[in-house]
């Protein structure tokens, strides 16, 4: 009988280790695709981070360059031409402003990817499932949408001006 207990008690303990060892895996499998999904929405919101930026670059950069050609074309074609390089001055410092407002967004995506890089590589935080996102992260992050938002809205506002300015 004390045979059949030691084979019992060995087989036990065996099946035990076993599932110990498949919980580990099954864990360890878990883990390893929350950090993939992690990684992947990281990579996701930098190509997107930017993307807006170069689309607002763009945007205020190139309405920069079309007033100033709209500008020389109005002078080159009369000799008195009905508008005044004055008239454009409010959507120009509209569209500069909307310039630097998007290298604030830059600035402070830049600190974003910086603080969350150091924050996700703590140990701590590895070994974690979900982390959360630190106060820096969470500021950089905020301050960056808002300039992004604040450069849209310059240029929207610097448009309407240049509307403004060419309708009689």
């Amino acid at each position: 009988m004390t045979d059949d207990t030691d084979a019992t008690r060995e087989f036990e303990q065996q099946n035990a280790l076993k599932r110990l060892d498949h919980k580990h895996d099954a864990d360890m499998r878990l883990l390893k695709n929350a950090w993939l999904r992690r990684r992947d929405a990281a990579q996701l919101t930098k190509d997107y981070g930017l993307f807006t930026l170069r689309s607002l670059i763009l945007l205020n950069g190139g309405a920069i360059l079309a007033m100033l050609a709209l500008i020389g074309n109005l002078y080159g074609r009369a000799a008195d031409p009905p508008l005044r390089i004055t008239d454009f001055r409010g959507p120009l410092i509209l569209f500069t402003f909307g310039l630097i407002a998007t290298l604030f967004a830059s600035f402070f995506g830049y600190f974003n990817f910086f603080f969350s890089q150091r924050h996700y590589a703590s140990p701590a935080v590895m070994r974690s499932a979900a982390p959360k996102p630190s106060r820096q992260m969470k500021a950089t992050s905020l301050a960056a949408v808002a300039f992004a938002v604040i450069s849209l809205a310059l240029f929207a506002v610097g448009v309407l001006s240049v509307v403004r300015v060419l309708t009689p």
